[in-house]
């Protein structure tokens, strides 16, 4: 890391989930914040005043059961976005005090913490819509097929890709992929003779009684039917 900051020092560094960095490594966090430089162990030292650190965390929103071990959660979709807010922080605070025993970093980091609200429903839809425009997007550039997502296949896909919450944006396509994804790509091995502007379109997606999902995909070869989906 440092290597790379001395030969571009204007850089966005990520350290993703802190929460399960070594002690010591905290320590090299705290010199970064303290004096803007740290030095390996070689003496050579590495200025990082024109870096942008972004540490990202669960830390606050879920806390160990002592008795059981178990990850619980403190916060839940629909809490209010202030109580989530102060609830976060409280327990970010406390965890570098108490259990890491470390209340300078916290004081270096100072108010620089972003508590990111759960997705709502408007953005959890956004991210479905970019995310099958990035699937379309591939289709064509990759394999030159036009994908096309009639509005009942549509309503439903999406209502299964923004059920659960509490996955985030990374759950949504969790979804897609086994319920888009994975078929398409079933549809398309059997298929045979594929030209250049076929459309593949997706008519219906169906939760059975035992819970498996079963998508339904026509292929109309050299349909010259508009592939752009109709989303929102």
């Amino acid at each position: 890391m440092t290597s790379a900051v001395r030969e571009n020092p204007f850089r966005v560094i990520l350290f993703d989930e802190i929460e399960k960095a070594d002690k010591g490594i905290l320590d090299k966090f705290l010199q970064v914040l303290e004096d803007g430089r740290l030095t390996d162990g070689q003496g050579v030292t590495t200025y990082f005043s024109e870096c942008v650190l972004i540490f990202t965390s669960n830390l606050g929103v879920q806390r160990t059961d002592p008795e059981t071990g178990e990850r619980e959660w403190i916060v839940a979709p629909g809490t209010p976005y202030k109580e989530l807010e102060a609830t976060v922080r409280d327990n970010v605070k406390k965890h570098f005090e108490q259990v890491v025993g470390r209340p300078e970093l916290m004081n270096r980091i100072g108010g620089n913490v972003v508590v990111f609200d759960f997705i709502s429903d408007d953005v959890a839809e956004q991210i479905f819509d970019l995310q099958v425009r990035n699937i379309q997007r591939q289709l064509a550039h990759g394999h030159r097929l036009v994908l096309r997502i009639e509005d009942k296949a549509r309503r439903e896909l999406l209502e299964y890709c923004t059920r659960d919450k509490w996955n985030g944006g990374r759950g949504i396509g969790m979804v897609l992929e086994t319920h888009l994804i994975n078929p398409l790509a079933r549809e398309l091995f059997a298929a045979s003779d594929l030209g250049p502007g076929t459309t593949v379109v997706v008519t219906e997606v169906r939760e059975a009684d035992s819970g498996r999902v079963d998508t339904k995909v026509v292929v109309r070869k050299g349909d010259t039917v508009d592939g752009a989906t109709r989303l929102g």
